[in-house]
């Protein structure tokens, strides 16, 4: 790893040689480093580049945060920041109750009509149940796409907006092989799994949605993650082929959950692998 040299900026830049081994000072994009020990000896930190992308003046477009599907406008709208200035300074009271005013009148001219503001409800609880289910920014982003598609079609009439956020996390879970049991994704979001179930029916068959079929070995990994004692991924490896192997043998019919946590127990019983108790992977999977 080269080392980064502890001198001041004037020296680096007035010196074409290394300071520790005497060797040729070479530029790589915004570091100058020694091609003899591979020192640096200095780091541009400030990008002196043009503000454009692009220089066309049809297609330009100014550099920025990139636009997000989790937010209703896409992430282009300002945000108007509380307590200190740009500085860091400390904003005085008067100052304060302005901003205060400008960021109420800024938040309600944001929306233009009650789609908007559902909208925005909307990816705020997808934010938030992800955060509780752990879930990776790219599945919040697929999450409110799907929950936008689905307000624009007017599939949210008559629905409540709980309901219709689930479903969409729901749903996006199984699209991206790592689904979440219905019981896990109603608690946060504070609706029944009956409106979660047809909600996603909904969804499912409106927007005609690839959605795969639930195999019992895709709920053995979130299992392992809720059991209190920690499962060896050896174990956890065994417990998804057996599962695998008892799908496609398709010697048991029920709920994936359930024959995902019995192949899990199965394979804990064997001598090398921790004992699991029945009552503990049942916990983890809800059954």
């Amino acid at each position: 790893m080269p080392q980064v040299a502890s001198r001041t900026t004037e020296q680096q830049h007035s010196s074409t040689t290394c300071p520790d081994c005497k060797g040729d000072v070479t530029q790589f994009g915004r570091e100058r480093y020694c091609k003899a020990c591979g020192l640096i000896v200095d780091i541009y930190r400030v990008d002196h580049g043009p503000e454009w992308r692009s220089f066309d003046a049809d297609t330009r477009e100014r550099v920025g945060a990139p636009r997000t599907q989790a937010r209703h406008d896409r992430g282009l709208s300002t945000k108007i920041g509380r307590g200190v200035d740009a500085r860091g300074n400390s904003l005085s009271g008067n100052k304060q109750r302005r901003l205060a005013r400008q960021r109420r009148l800024h938040s309600q001219s944001q929306t233009r009509s009650k789609r908007e503001r559902n909208q925005i409800a909307g990816n705020s609880e997808i934010k938030r149940i992800a955060g509780h289910l752990e879930l990776g920014d790219g599945l919040v982003e697929q999450a409110c796409s799907l929950f936008e598609s689905a307000q624009s079609d007017d599939l949210l009439v008559g629905r409540s907006i709980e309901a219709g956020v689930a479903a969409a996390i729901f749903i996006t879970c199984r699209m991206n092989d790592c689904p979440r049991q219905a019981e896990t994704i109603v608690e946060p979001a504070r609706c029944s799994v009956e409106d979660l179930w047809n909600m996603t029916g909904v969804l499912k068959q409106e927007l005609s949605l690839p959605v795969p079929i639930q195999e019992p070995a895709d709920f053995v990994p979130e299992i392992t993650a809720a059991l209190e004692k920690q499962v060896p991924a050896k174990m956890r490896l065994e417990a998804e082929q057996l599962a695998t192997e008892v799908h496609e043998s398709g010697t048991l019919q029920g709920k994936p959950s359930a024959i995902g946590a019995g192949c899990l127990y199965t394979v804990g019983r064997r001598e090398d692998h921790p004992q699991l108790t029945q009552r503990g992977i049942a916990d983890a999977a809800n059954v």
